[in-house]
């Protein structure tokens, strides 16, 4: 969707892919916006971590008024910025060093779609008997942790990502 080659997005001009998630944040305006976590996610993928810092970077510049300008489009600040974690570690794999929660998201009502986006993803789709086993185990849940919000308050656990 960004025009970016997969395996490469580590490369990528940080400005330029920042400019382009603030330009969907403004025009999509979300309340709130998910990413990888900064480690990468549980198999450490570089493109994963830069996704994480672009949408990062991006979720603060898009309500900046100075910050890309040039879109012609109304800074937006998106309410929450949350990152994905996780409640364990792929054993074949360096240690994540996972970020501690704030959100269990119950999925089960929506695990079997999630199962046909997995497979539908050319380059993912290969891997999913590898990785069919932590599904069954671990599926059910996804974690998160709050990262920013607009208004400053303490940290509370919570099951959704709206409260």
């Amino acid at each position: 969707m960004l025009d970016y080659q997969d395996g490469q997005l580590e490369f990528a001009d940080l400005h330029e892919a920042g400019r382009k998630l603030v330009q969907r944040m403004r025009t999509w305006k979300p309340d709130v916006v998910l990413t990888f976590g900064l480690d990468g996610g549980l198999n450490l993928h570089p493109d994963h971590a830069t996704v994480s810092a672009v949408t990062s970077i991006a979720f603060r510049w898009s309500a900046r008024a100075k910050r890309y300008p040039e879109l012609g489009l109304e800074p937006w600040t998106p309410r929450r910025l949350f990152h994905l974690t996780s409640d364990f570690t792929l054993a074949d794999r360096e240690a994540v060093l996972p970020t501690p929660w704030t959100v269990k998201l119950d999925i089960r009502t929506v695990k079997k779609r999630k199962k046909e986006a997995f497979l539908a993803h050319t380059s993912q789709a290969v891997l999913f008997d590898k990785v069919k086993p932590y599904w069954e185990r671990y599926g059910d849940f996804e974690y998160y942790t709050l990262m920013a919000m607009t208004e400053p308050e303490a940290m509370l656990m919570s099951e959704s990502l709206f409260d």
